[in-house]
């Protein structure tokens, strides 16, 4: 009933506009027009009493009367659901296209858009399922909200140069997508802007972007490469949630924080590099990553938020930075195969809830502390249980942690080192020399007992590796 009554609400709006506009309506060669106000002599393509068939060109003018007007506009729903669109032309006369113009148009496969047009209105073209490629003008400053919404057939919109804004659902669900390049310039990528675009396998933002927002490209479960660019400081909640293809994430230096559940699901995820400037990890921000096999917690983080690696069944090893504070309620609750944390702060951090990690880790799990610091953590709530603890020099663990040039390898209680530049020495987790050699062409060779973490280093740099 309620549906009935808002729906005669909409019809006799529509009625009264359409006596209003009546006197300004007319139709010349099949297409209709508002005629806008003003002396200026413009009009816009308006809706028409039948639906638009075929191929429709518009023209630059248009003869009424006794007075030619100039087409500048397509009007909002001027050919929405007019199933029997097959193509459009659009004049350089036209700056704008109004919102839901060409909604629906389900066989309408491609579309150009020339470079006069400034201002295309939400929803444009939602719902255009046989829309297979749009080009859009270079100077469009802003791609609106569901502007190619459930397109489903489009494999290709290139981002206009000019964009700083990519709206709300702009392209979700066009499943047709398989690559986007995101240009400099662009500054925000909208809310669910890519969301459950299932063919989009390659991602690369551009050096301007600050802020992926929520469910920016969720349920892109084919996506495998992915470039965050250089500026992006936020990465918002449930922004790559289920993109179950991607295996490896490099956040930037930029980036100070990642939102709850950011990349929640993703079960290929087998490698990610936190930025140095990273301050909070989210609530389920890599909850059930079961592919991630070690993390490292960057200095400048202070919260790692509850469930933030919550089913991560293959994590083996963690490392915690120096500034991190808190920890939440399960951070690490079923890591059934995690084996080392090294905790690089002196003070233990707080423990939200108090349960971070599995029972009977406290047996299993070998923990690395500050010097110093054992009475402090002895004394701190979910630390004093554990039963393996040493203490290490943190500066062994933290230049382990470094991205450096060597390769090195580890395998059946050997570790090959190769591309070394200057001596070559190999130390254990508490910062003790074990072996040290000068390398031939490169390459030195360490024969060493496995069950073990070693740290490499050579030519001011250093990798961890754990055998």
């Amino acid at each position: 009933m309620k549906h009935i009554y808002i729906k005669q609400l909409l019809a006799a709006a529509l009625i009264a506009f359409g006596t209003a506009a009546s006197a300004q309506d007319f139709m010349a060669d099949g297409i209709y027009y508002y005629i806008e106000e003003g002396d200026k002599q413009e009009c816009r393509v308006a809706p028409g009493d039948k639906d638009y068939e075929g191929m429709v060109s518009i023209p630059e003018t248009v003869t009424y009367g006794e007075a030619t007007y100039t087409v500048t506009a397509i009007g909002d729903y001027a050919f929405n659901d007019c199933t029997g669109l097959t193509g459009v032309a659009i004049p350089e006369t036209v700056t704008e296209i109004g919102r839901n113009a060409f909604a629906g148009c389900t066989s309408l496969t491609s579309v150009t858009i020339p470079n006069s047009v400034g201002k295309i209105g939400n929803n444009a073209f939602e719902y255009c399922s046989g829309l297979q490629e749009a080009t859009l003008p270079a100077t469009l400053d802003t791609i609106s909200s569901n502007l190619f919404l459930f397109c489903t057939s489009l494999a290709a919109a290139p981002i206009p140069a000019g964009a700083k804004v990519i709206g709300e659902s702009a392209f979700s669900r066009c499943n047709a997508l398989t690559a986007v390049s995101i240009p400099d310039g662009v500054e925000e990528i909208g809310r669910f802007a890519f969301e459950g675009c299932k063919s989009l396998a390659s991602v690369a933002l551009g050096s301007t972007v600050s802020a992926v927002c929520e469910y920016a490209f969720s349920n892109c479960s084919a996506l495998a490469s992915l470039d965050l660019g250089t500026s992006v400081q936020t990465i918002g909640n449930y922004a790559f949630r289920g993109c179950t293809a991607l295996t490896t994430v490099k956040v930037p230096a930029s980036a100070t924080q990642i939102g709850e559940s950011a990349f929640y699901g993703c079960t290929g995820l087998t490698d990610i590099s936190l930025g140095s400037s990273l301050q909070a990890i989210g609530d389920f921000a890599f909850f059930g990553c079961t592919g991630l096999t070690k993390v490292v917690i960057p200095d400048a983080v202070t919260t790692i938020g509850a469930c933030a690696f919550y089913s991560c069944t293959a994590l083996e090893a963690v490392t915690i930075g120096l500034a991190v504070d808190t920890i939440g309620n399960q951070a690490f609750k079923d890591c059934p195969a995690l084996s080392d944390i090294y905790m690089l702060c002196a003070t233990p951090p707080t423990l939200d809830g108090g349960d971070w990690l599995d029972g009977g880790a406290n047996l299993r799990v070998n923990l690395y502390i500050p010097e110093g610091s054992l009475s402090a953590y002895m004394s701190a709530t979910g630390f004093f249980m554990f039963h393996n603890v040493e203490e290490i020099d943190p500066a062994s663990v933290g230049a382990a942690t470094a991205t450096g040039a060597l390769t090195v390898k580890a395998a059946a209680g050997t570790i090959v080192v190769e591309n070394a530049k200057g001596r070559v020495s190999v130390y254990d987790a508490a910062g003790a020399l074990l072996r040290s050699a000068t390398p031939t062409d490169g390459c030195a060779t360490f024969t060493l007992p496995q069950g073990r973490v070693y740290v490499v280093k050579a030519g001011g740099s250093a990798t961890k590796v754990a055998m």
